[in-house]
């Protein structure tokens, strides 16, 4: 039996709190639920739409502030990752990643920057979006911000820039939209990832951050 009564304040019903996994539905139209491990330390609390929980504020699923180093290789290689709970981009209107890549160094250029999204946390997943170099030989760091819809369950469209400079997104050659193929967002914990491939082998790729941030 679920027990419901008014949020304080705003006349909609409270349907109490859980995880995310547990949430099940809404008692009627805009019930309210504290989901209690999204978000913060006190929970996310979330509006029953008809059809998913949904955000009515900007909240972090992924929020990873610790510098990540890969190998001082060549190749394509993923640095720093971050898990999806399973069927979370339901809960938002549109969602924004932000990464911020680096090098140890001042010497070499990368090749490309990259952040992917799947189910491996592998450079076998979908490339949501890349740039090129990404960090010229004299650059340090590199950040991007890109902004995302999801169309279908399996169908991710970036609809905002993605060079970040200043509050103006840099040019870029990508036409839009950018429409990109990945697995079922309802059944599959998705990885969001952030890797390098640099231009050779004298200097360390990073990634310092690595951020995904629901908007209603």
């Amino acid at each position: 039996m679920r027990l419901t009564f008014p949020l304080a304040g705003s006349g909609a019903p409270y349907d109490g709190s859980s995880t995310w996994a547990a949430r099940g539905t809404g008692s009627r139209l805009g019930a309210m639920k504290t989901i209690t491990d999204i978000g913060g330390p006190a929970g996310t609390l979330m509006r029953w739409d008809g059809t998913y929980w949904v955000v009515i504020a900007p909240t972090r699923v992924i929020f990873d502030t610790a510098s990540s180093s890969g190998t001082t290789s060549g190749a394509d290689q993923v640095i720093k990752t971050g898990t999806l709970p399973i069927g979370i981009l339901r809960a938002c209107r549109q969602f924004i990643i932000r990464v911020t890549f680096g090098k140890s160094a001042g010497s070499e250029a990368s090749s490309f920057v990259r952040c992917r999204l799947g189910s491996a946390g592998t450079t076998a997943d979908t490339v949501l979006w890349e740039n090129a170099p990404g960090l010229a030989s004299a650059n340090r760091s590199w950040a991007a911000e890109t902004t995302h819809i999801l169309t279908t369950a399996t169908n991710v469209r970036q609809i905002g820039p993605l060079n970040v400079g200043g509050w103006s997104g840099g040019g870029t050659s990508f036409s839009f939209p950018q429409d990109k193929t990945v697995p079922d967002v309802d059944a599959t914990a998705l990885i969001l990832s952030a890797g390098i491939d640099m231009s050779g082998t004298a200097e360390t790729p990073q990634v310092f951050t690595l951020e995904l941030c629901l908007e209603p």
